[in-house]
């Protein structure tokens, strides 16, 4: 009401403000308090480092390819496999080498303050019963969620993550159009990521099945995003029942017992 009058003044704005509060209609935004936010900081930070780590591991295994040396998949997140690669006497991969030694320093505390927030948080521990998810991703979504009664419902907390797409509407004419850009691209990011894990572990579960189907009518990239749509509502109905994840849907002897 505020925001897109065309007509701006204190004495107006003051009107508008005067009626949602007595329709008991003023939108309450979350804020989380000093302890979620440090947490939210490391987990961002460690997010960045993840990064910047991917991009150098990516940078050596082109450096290897280039120079058609054989390798075995993985090898760079092994932490003693990887120094057998100084041998090779390369430049450019000991510079590699040395930057992950680097950032495995500088994210050691970071990780070590992640393990202790998961060993401390219950819903984390939960949501680590999913397959694809570990304690990262656990203590991500935790920090960035909770408390999940925030969100009204699971369709709020999909728009949230921006894993639904963008709607334009006129008459009775509607298009969907890409997924919105004006979300928390760190859960978008964490669940992609966990949505591929999640298949390689659980490859008879309604993720995966969603994901290949989707992925064969719309290629695969829609159908991770698929995945990811349904592995988020999956958290959040391990999040609302606090229990553990099951491949079954629970009955209704379970539901009632949680009651």
């Amino acid at each position: 009401m505020i925001s897109e009058a065309s007509l701006k003044s204190d004495r107006v704005d003051s009107l508008a403000l005067a009626q949602l509060l007595r329709l008991k209609a003023v939108p309450v935004a979350f804020a989380p308090d000093a302890s979620i936010r440090d947490l939210r900081q490391i987990v961002r930070d460690r997010a960045f480092y993840r990064e910047q780590e991917q991009s150098v591991r990516n940078h050596i295994y082109s450096a290897l390819l280039l120079k058609g040396i054989p390798y075995d998949d993985g090898i760079l997140g092994q932490r003693r496999k990887r120094e057998e690669l100084r041998s090779l006497g390369l430049p450019e991969v000991d510079r590699g080498l040395g930057m992950l030694a680097s950032h495995d320093a500088a994210t050691a505390e970071l990780d070590r303050k992640i393990h202790e927030a998961f060993l401390a948080s219950k819903e984390a521990q939960l949501l680590e019963s999913i397959p694809g998810i570990g304690e990262f991703t656990a203590v991500a979504l935790v920090a960035e969620l909770c408390p999940i009664d925030r969100f009204p419902n699971v369709e709020k907390l999909c728009s949230y993550a921006g894993l639904v797409p963008t709607n334009h509407q006129s008459g009775e004419t509607s298009y969907q159009g890409h997924l919105k850009t004006d979300s928390n691209q760190l859960v978008k990011w964490l669940l992609v990521e966990a949505s591929w894990s999640h298949r390689q572990w659980a490859k008879g579960s309604d993720v995966t099945k969603i994901a290949r189907r989707v992925a064969r009518r719309r290629g695969k990239q829609k159908g991770n995003v698929a995945g990811a749509h349904k592995l988020l509502k999956i958290v959040y109905a391990v999040l609302k029942r606090g229990t553990p994840y099951t491949p079954e849907r629970p009955g209704p002897e379970a539901l009632s017992a949680k009651s």
